[in-house]
């Protein structure tokens, strides 16, 4: 009896968690009852204004976020020649699962310039004919962050439990790492990328279409992760160090190494990261007698703290036999140890809310 109950109450668990981040948001990006192609469109937490996701508006002007979780958001839209958009804040939860967001009207940006700068800058977000392009350093959310939150934060890319990585709601994405495929699905590709710090990334590359290349990969999708590798002559190299406290903490470093000769270059790329965090889940329920006074109650606070840690390191040798031909070896190594910690305890309890079993 206390095994099925069991097996009930985890389930009803992961039932409930799963319900706390699948919210959506829906709306169209319009100038003057013209849809808005390419229009950056990013959700942000009142909070703190950090940037949850960004998208692109489609060619009908549509965009939507999904798997959001329950919190107060508002909207950002930019797109060229176009004056900024902000929404009014709203709140997504039980009550409100969806949001479908009032048609967007962009303004044509009047401000009038006595001087003009051209500063370069990178975009987050570039399309392609055949793949879409993120930049994560161009997104300050990104900074300290890993290669798997760097994904979640990428228009189209959802991650949800056990590592299913999908593109555009369709399942079964091949995850490429510079070209080459990683061979990891579920859990063990979700370790890999929380391993990988974002300052690693240079860019990803989103192909729910792939081309001809990735034809091998399936039809599911692609998604290739171009890791930084610096070319500059000589020996160069960067560090970037990120610790976040909260209630807990959590780390996430690297370390870029390189050197580059005329006909060989040597590079190296550490990373080592922590993550310590929590669930508090208080779970109760009411039972009524026919003519509806209470008969009894069931109480549940389950306190989960999982740990993990993460170090990878990457070491390769390019040598240039020409112009056009290079000779590459690479060798990489990863660990993630973890543990995971949980407290429960339940009681049943009677209509005057006394304990009678734990």
């Amino acid at each position: 009896m206390k095994y099925q109950l069991s097996i009930i109450l985890t389930f009803c668990i992961c039932i409930f968690l799963r319900a706390q981040e699948n919210f959506r948001v829906l709306g169209k990006v319009m100038d003057a009852g013209v849809p808005v192609e390419l229009a950056t469109v990013s959700i942000k937490l009142v909070a703190d204004s950090s940037v949850v996701k960004a998208t692109y508006s489609e060619a009908d002007g549509g965009f939507a976020f999904e798997g959001l979780a329950a919190n107060r958001y508002f909207m950002e839209v930019s797109f060229v020649g176009f004056a900024n958009y902000l929404s009014e804040a709203f709140m997504l939860g039980s009550a409100h699962p969806n949001h479908e967001m009032p048609s967007i009207q962009l303004q044509t940006d009047q401000a009038q310039l006595k001087q003009v700068t051209v500063v370069a800058k990178q975009a987050y977000i570039t399309r392609k004919a055949d793949r879409t392009v993120v930049n994560p350093d161009a997104l300050i959310a990104n900074a300290g962050s890993t290669a798997l939150e760097a994904l979640e934060r990428a228009p189209g890319v959802s991650v949800g439990d056990g590592g299913d990585v999908r593109l555009k709601g369709r399942s079964g994405v091949v995850v490429f790492i510079d070209d080459k495929p990683t061979y990891l699905s579920g859990s063990e590709l979700e370790s890999y990328l929380r391993s990988i710090p974002a300052d690693n990334i240079k860019q990803i590359e989103l192909m729910p279409n792939p081309p001809a290349k990735y034809e091998a990969a399936g039809n599911a999708g692609v998604i290739n992760i171009v890791t930084k590798r610096n070319k500059l002559p000589g020996f160069n190299g960067n560090v970037a160090l990120a610790f976040a406290k909260g209630v807990n903490t959590r780390s996430n470093n690297s370390l870029n190494l390189n050197l580059n000769r005329s006909k060989y270059g040597l590079y190296a790329n550490l990373g080592a990261g922590h993550r310590n965090f929590y669930q508090d889940l208080n779970i109760n329920r009411y039972y009524s007698n026919p003519d509806g006074s209470p008969a009894s109650a069931f109480s549940q606070n389950s306190y989960i703290q999982p740990r993990n840690q993460s170090f990878n390191a990457k070491l390769g040798l390019d040598l240039y036999l020409s112009e056009q031909s290079t000779l590459g070896f690479v060798v990489k190594g990863l660990s993630t140890p973890s543990e995971r910690q949980t407290d429960n305890h339940a009681a049943v309890l009677s209509a005057e809310r006394d304990t009678l079993q734990t």
